[in-house]
């Protein structure tokens, strides 16, 4: 005698007990309890136990094949409560169900959803399962069932024919049905154990909806799924795209008396293997199977995707491929574990793909995620490419958190920053208008001489002259126009005054630049020409002050001319040098095309 399963559990993993011991000992606990959580079995998800309630005569699991299927219920218009059974030929029904893949470890539900897909057609994000800790087994072969309710509204006919049979199927299914449960009960058609797992998979959900009579029907809670531990289980109203067309029959509600083969069990229909009802849909192979693999993936952790590359490229396709429903129901999903999947090299490409065009509630789900941990993420090699990404799909209202994180960790530590450069670049191209934006902007204005020699902080000064606002753009050139010799030659600086010479700001502001250029006491116009960096800063000026035609061409011309003149050295060591002669090059075609105008003109 023993008190419970749990007992004879650990009984039958003792060494010292034999094995037909074993499996009497294991009968007669299921015979008492009705209730069965192995140690080991292939439906069992780390962290997730999931129990079995096993149906007839058991065995031990060593005779259990590797199989998994679905029973199905739904409530029609009427209140009747139905069941999906297929067949696969002959006067013989079953439920949807399937064999593991040999070339894939694929745990039970994994393969219940993909068998689900393949012998009805139906999309499996509408199943609701009612039990997802629980599985019924069928005591002589294994075979795992999942119960769920289908929630795919009425637009599902009675009966139809799914994919057309794959080459290499034994037992293709010729049509699937939805048959009132009753009638399945006690049909002949049915095979005695399923009948047997039906009657107990319905009395076991009984039992859960009296015990929870004030929730309704349950959620969803499969591992690594939805919000407090429940799975997502996505509305109806919120799917664009079903692997089947609904018939145009299926909009008026359906009547089960008006079918005459659709709701019962008639032995003519199973011999033909034949329905007149049939869908236009693509065939398995054809199809992107997008519906379950989206299903499949959110039944797992986030975690799974963490340095696992093969998953995170598989979940990229699904984005792409998928409709505006699945991307909404893997961003929840991601958000589960979000600072994790951002921070790592793989799952961090997962997250800036979900960032690039979501819905405005679950977008502001992510980013609330993201922005709070603006001061870790600016630190991680991966997560500052998530950060900069939802920066750049914020609106303004949202980065408030952002500015404020920036502040308290230093304005110009960040800009400095190996990484938080980048988080200002985006601020300044995307937020260059908001006034929080323009405060920070302006004290970082006052640290351009210190920055524009910096390997990151020049990074910030160009797209501040660039894209920023007026107010601290003019501050920046105030501040660096008399350091344009100094910062010509410079190995970082010079990027800078290219820049500042290049961009489309006031015409006066760069010739100001120009001039601070050519007349630079400290640095000589001949050497910054002879300079590695610095010939690429006198090749642009020359490219400015021959197009800008809104400034004086007297006044463009007279430049010229003074530049001519300084570069009129005998010193060979500096007219000898490569670039010297680059500069040289630009300045006679910039003067022949000034002289040129200047003939057309006369």
């Amino acid at each position: 005698a023993f008190s419970g399963s749990t007992n004879a559990t650990l009984c039958a993993e003792s060494p010292f007990v034999g094995r037909h011991s074993k499996t009497h000992l294991m009968t007669a606990a299921l015979n008492a309890s009705n209730f069965f959580q192995p140690p080991q079995c292939w439906c069992q998800t780390p962290g997730f136990p999931v129990g079995h309630f096993i149906v007839g005569r058991y065995s031990g699991m060593a005779h259990w094949g590797r199989t998994a299927g679905i029973i199905a219920i739904r409530h029609n218009n009427q209140g009747i409560t139905e069941v999906l059974l297929v067949n696969k030929g002959g006067k013989m029904l079953d439920f949807p169900k399937g064999k593991r893949s040999r070339m894939k470890e694929e745990l039970a539900w994994e393969v219940a959803w993909r068998e689900w897909y393949s012998e009805t057609g139906l999309s499996p994000e509408h199943l609701n399962f009612l039990m997802p800790q629980h599985v019924f087994i069928d005591a002589a072969s294994g075979c795992h069932y999942f119960l769920a309710m289908w929630e795919g509204g009425q637009g599902c006919p009675q009966q139809w024919m799914p994919f057309p049979a794959r080459a290499g199927d034994n037992k293709p299914v010729t049509t699937a049905q939805w048959t009132p449960i009753r009638e399945a009960q006690s049909s002949e058609h049915l095979g005695k154990l399923q009948r047997m797992i039906l009657t107990r998979a319905e009395e076991e959900n009984q039992k859960l909806m009296a015990f929870v009579p004030s929730m309704g029907m349950p959620g969803v809670s499969m591992p690594g799924m939805g919000m407090q531990g429940m799975l997502w289980s996505p509305p109806v109203d919120n799917y664009n795209k079903m692997p089947l067309e609904a018939s145009p029959e299926a909009e008026e509600p359906f009547d089960i008396d008006q079918t005459t083969a659709a709701g019962s069990l008639q032995p003519s229909l199973l011999e033909t293997g034949r329905s007149d009802e049939k869908f236009d849909c693509q065939s398995p192979e054809e199809e992107t199977l997008t519906g379950w693999e989206v299903g499949a993936l959110l039944m797992r952790h986030p975690t799974v995707l963490l340095g696992n590359k093969p998953e995170c490229d598989t979940v990229e396709k699904l984005l792409q491929q998928g409709n505006e429903a699945e991307k909404s129901a893997i961003m929840r999903w991601m958000c589960k574990d979000l600072l994790s999947a951002a921070e790592d090299q793989c799952a961090c490409r997962v997250v800036q793909e979900l960032l690039k065009a979501p819905s405005k509630s679950d977008g502001s789900m992510m980013l609330a995620k993201i922005f709070p941990y603006t001061d870790r993420l600016l630190e991680s090699q991966h997560g500052n490419h998530v950060l900069t990404k939802a920066v750049e799909v914020a609106i303004p209202a949202e980065i408030a958190t952002v500015i404020d994180k920036v502040w308290r960790t230093g304005a110009v530590y960040v800009a400095k920053h190996r990484f938080g450069c980048r988080l200002c670049e985006r601020l300044i191209e995307h937020h260059g208008e908001d006034h929080a934006v323009v405060a920070l902007l302006n004290s970082l204005a006052l640290s351009s001489v210190e920055m524009c020699k910096h390997r990151y902080g020049n990074y910030v000064l160009q797209s501040m002259v660039e894209h920023g606002p007026a107010g601290p753009t003019k501050k920046v050139f105030e501040a660096l126009v008399p350091k344009m010799g100094e910062m010509a030659v410079h190995r970082f600086a010079s990027h800078l005054a290219q820049k500042m010479l290049q961009v489309d700001c006031p015409p006066a502001d760069k010739l100001k630049a120009a001039e601070a250029l050519i007349r630079d006491s400290s640095h000589p116009l001949a050497e910054i020409a002879a300079n590695r960096f610095g010939n690429f800063v006198i090749n642009d000026m020359l490219s400015f002050l021959t197009t800008e035609e809104d400034i004086d061409k007297d006044k463009r011309v007279a430049l010229v001319e003074e530049i001519r003149e300084k570069l009129n050295v005998e010193n060979e060591e500096l007219t000898k040098t490569e670039h010297f002669k680059s500069v040289k090059a630009t300045l006679d075609d910039c003067w022949n095309t000034l002289q040129n105008d200047e003939d057309q003109e006369g």
